[in-house]
């Protein structure tokens, strides 16, 4: 540990540019999924590579390294494992190699765990999930990892909840490559009934969406919808909610599941609440574990799981009707995906804070229907329990300034941006939220209820109709445009930001139980909440001095220290 902090300690506390920004060296950042001397243009090029020769996958679970003159796409596997794509290429007169092998020393040690579990598969689809997913860490083969998630999906109602993978790309700066994530869960049975409930009613619910049936699935493929309590959660953040697999294809032909982290929520109280008036904040503890547990359901459910894509295959046919008038543009539909485009290798670096923002937005527009709260088994305080995920949503977007490096213009959240983006479109409605700045250098958002039934919510459906059909046709400019509009900063805005970064609180830190056997059965161990309990939690997990995992890092870290 000495050596480490000896040679990162003054880095770790370092916020100046270059490493306060996730961005391409050349763009004043940094970021591992790239080594040192990659270049933006090295990336893209490399994408248009992928792309040319049908493989975009390959990006989920790869990283881009340049050795010498050779662009290497460096995919997470065993070491020694053959897939037909490796081997090395020309492109646009740059050699680009693709290989696999990447963190071997972490494979190897999930292939081991998951041949020891696999015994304990409860079903077929258990059984299968976990085959492919060896497959997948063996060889590096991304199509493995896709099956091993169409099992998943259908492994439906499990007593232990369970995926792996790399999963969510929102670190990387093209927004296309993952961080390695996994979970195990017991699924809380009696909190997961409400949300089976929500699940049965959703095909009543999805077309009230504002962008019509040509724009919406041909069929909703009901999801398996649980409350999770969540026993281990290793990757780089721990979110409340999720909506996976994140393949595209997937998610719209076959389907998904939704899980609700039940024991990662915040603690909501008085006295962690700032800028709102005394009032709303006790509205906001009152009704946060029902109307924002709603809010969550709403965002992963129906907002993550609506929408379609439209696109033209290789034969050239079309999923939709040509004929059809987009909402959004009130004519003809002039544009489309082709072939192999997904929606993240289009539209790049803003596919994720533009999806996050079109899941909220559907969580706000839903929540002025009774039948959102009467389908969540929510009976009382209906009216008020709107009030508060507008007002929640919209603190959130004055609070996720933080997350602002208002010197490089760029976002380092994009769940804070989204909120942000939200917030700017109820502004444009005249007195609906206001900020007023209080002579002790603070400010309270203030919210007026009465606009939200008719202006309030006019605004958002017309902001919703535009974004998701954006999405729907892969119209990146147009798309781009809305969401940059609604990106801008002010004055006023830069303000609160300072007002929000001079009254910081700690970060939400999550201390993570264990669970070890006491001769032959289970125990768990719990530590105390506390910045001395995460330490005590690492310490018992990682007990002695791992040689394998220092060396990968001094390895890594002396290339891209050049």
């Amino acid at each position: 540990m000495k050596i480490i902090w000896t040679r990162i300690g003054n880095l770790v506390y370092d916020r100046n540019p270059p490493l306060n920004n996730l961005e391409f060296p050349d763009r004043g950042g940094v970021s591992s999924y790239y080594s040192y001397n990659v270049t933006s243009s090295d990336a893209e090029l490399v994408k248009r590579f992928l792309i040319s020769i049908n493989q975009v996958d390959l990006h989920w679970n790869s990283r881009l390294w340049k050795v010498d003159d050779v662009l290497d796409v460096k995919i997470a596997s065993n070491k020694g494992q053959w897939i037909p794509i490796l081997g090395d290429y020309e492109f646009e007169g740059q050699k680009i190699r693709i290989s696999n092998g990447d963190f071997h020393i972490f494979t190897q040690r999930i292939i081991s765990h998951l041949s020891n579990a696999l015994p304990y598969s409860a079903n077929e689809h258990q059984e299968r999930m976990i085959v492919d997913y060896i497959k997948h860490f063996s060889t590096g083969d991304i199509k493995d990892h896709k099956n091993s998630q169409r099992h998943w999906i259908k492994d439906k109602g499990p007593v232990v909840e369970t995926n792996i993978g790399f999963i969510e790309n929102y670190v990387d700066p093209m927004n296309i490559r993952s961080d390695f994530e996994g979970f195990v869960s017991i699924v809380d049975k009696i909190v997961s009934a409400k949300y089976s409930t929500l699940v049965s009613k959703a095909a009543d619910i999805i077309p009230k969406l504002p962008w019509g049936k040509t724009f919406e699935k041909d069929q909703f493929t009901k999801p398996d919808f649980t409350s999770l309590t969540v026993l281990a959660f290793p990757g780089s953040l721990l979110p409340i909610g999720i909506n996976i697999p994140n393949y595209d294809d997937i998610r719209q032909d076959e389907g998904f599941k939704n899980v609700n982290l039940g024991n990662a929520y915040p603690k909501i109280n008085l006295k962690t609440l700032q800028f709102v008036s005394q009032e709303d904040a006790q509205m906001i503890e009152d009704l946060f574990h029902t109307a924002g547990e709603l809010a969550v359901a709403l965002h992963e459910l129906l907002g993550h799981g609506s929408g379609k894509l439209l696109s033209r295959n290789a034969s050239g046919q079309f999923n939709f009707d040509t004929e059809a008038i987009n909402p959004a543009t009130g004519e003809k539909i002039d544009c489309w995906y082709e072939g192999d485009e997904t929606w993240s290798s289009k539209f790049g670096s803003i596919s994720n804070p533009y999806e996050e923002c079109r899941a909220e937005t559907v969580a706000v527009y839903l929540s002025c229907f009774n039948e959102s709260y009467e389908a969540f088994g929510i009976t009382e305080d209906i009216e008020r329990s709107r009030n508060m995920i507008w007002l929640n949503m919209a603190l959130g977007g004055l609070k996720g300034l933080v997350l602002y490096n208002s010197e490089a213009g760029k976002w380092g959240q994009a769940h804070s941006w989204a909120r942000y983006v939200i917030f700017r479109v109820m502004q444009e409605v005249e007195g609906l939220v206001q900020i007023e700045f209080t002579e002790d250098n603070q400010f309270i958002l203030r919210m007026d209820y009465s606009k939200i039934p008719a202006e309030g919510f006019n605004a958002i459906s017309r902001f919703l109709t535009k974004l998701s059909c954006f999405k729907s046709t892969g119209d990146i400019k147009r798309g781009t445009e809305l969401f940059n509009h609604y990106s801008q900063m002010d004055d006023t805005i830069l303000r609160v930001r300072q007002i929000v970064i001079s009254n910081m609180k700690p970060r939400k830190a999550n201390v993570q139980c264990h669970l070890a056997f006491t001769g032959s059965s289970p125990e768990l161990i719990n530590f105390e909440e506390s910045m001395d309990g995460i330490i005590r939690s690492f310490q018992e997990r990682f007990p002695t001095f791992d040689e394998e995992m220092f060396s990968l890092w001094e390895e890594e870290f002396s290339f891209n220290r050049h």
